[in-house]
């Protein structure tokens, strides 16, 4: 009755975005509603021609796998501390992932392809290390996660895009995990059930600083303190606003101990990413 938007999607025909829903039948389906609706991650290609109108979609099993953990602040003096992806198998068919691909990057999808024979069992979980080393042979991908935030993909055998995360700032020593289907703060846990991570009470952030109406080509940016001495924040379930007008933080990011965030802010974009 305000006159305020409700729900909206920036999409694209390119990129992470899935080619199925550009032009040759397909429509797109949002998997995430805690996500980001402008983010591809948030969406996949319609299994069905035409899509779904007035029902759920029916989904393979294989399109069911999830990116499960997330862990990117590996420790380069420790050989057997790397950083991984780990994939969640829900369904109660065991899954070959043979010819799948694992890739950070929009320009080479085929960045990283599991090799033949690979298999996830029903209700199970698979760790993929990351490193940018040869030192774990053909069962590392061969590249590292960014610890200030990227965006990840996974693909089928065919090259259709099944899940995707898109996170910011890591926590050194901290893992990121689907925990009731929110991202969380999380011990890293891999090949095994996720582990959220204890944090300090959100309610001790401050706002420590901000830039407003910022020139042309930068970006409006608050920044966020965590004064507790010993544990993160995080700052799922969290929100800024100004007026009534309100935005949802990053779920999937915290601040250390003694530290801040930087939240930027685009009329653009209109989200919020930590850095």
């Amino acid at each position: 009755a305000s006159g305020h938007p409700i729900a909206w999607a920036d999409y694209g025909d390119s990129g992470f975005w899935p080619l199925e829903a550009d032009g040759i039948g397909h429509s797109l389906e949002r998997v995430d509603l805690f996500d980001d609706p402008n983010s591809p991650t948030a969406w996949r290609s319609s299994s069905m021609l035409n899509g779904s109108p007035g029902s759920h979609s029916t989904v393979p099993a294989s399109l069911q796998i999830q990116i499960s953990e997330i862990y990117a602040t590996s420790d380069l003096n420790k050989a057997d501390d790397v950083d991984f992806v780990e994939l969640w198998n829900p369904s109660e068919t065991e899954i070959d992932l043979s010819g799948w691909r694992i890739t950070d990057s929009g320009l080479e999808l085929d960045r990283y392809i599991l090799p033949i024979g690979t298999m996830i069992e029903p209700k199970s979980w698979l760790a993929v290390p990351l490193t940018v080393g040869t030192e774990l042979g053909n069962d590392s991908a061969g590249f590292a996660l960014g610890a200030s935030g990227e965006t990840l993909f996974l693909y089928d055998s065919l090259g259709q895009p099944v899940d995707g995360i898109r996170f910011g700032q890591q926590v050194t020593g901290y893992s990121i995990s689907r925990i009731t289907n929110r991202w969380r703060l999380s011990l890293p846990s891999p090949n095994g059930e996720n582990n959220e991570a204890p944090t300090a009470d959100a309610g001790v952030l401050s706002i420590n600083e901000w830039k407003a109406d910022a020139e042309a080509g930068d970006t409006d940016w608050i920044e966020l303190y965590n004064p507790n001495p010993n544990l993160p924040v995080s700052l799922a379930d969290l929100c800024l606003g100004h007026g009534d007008i309100m935005e949802l933080t990053p779920e999937e990011v915290a601040i250390t101990p003694f530290n801040t965030c930087l939240l930027y802010t685009s009329d653009a974009a209109d989200d919020l990413l930590c850095v």
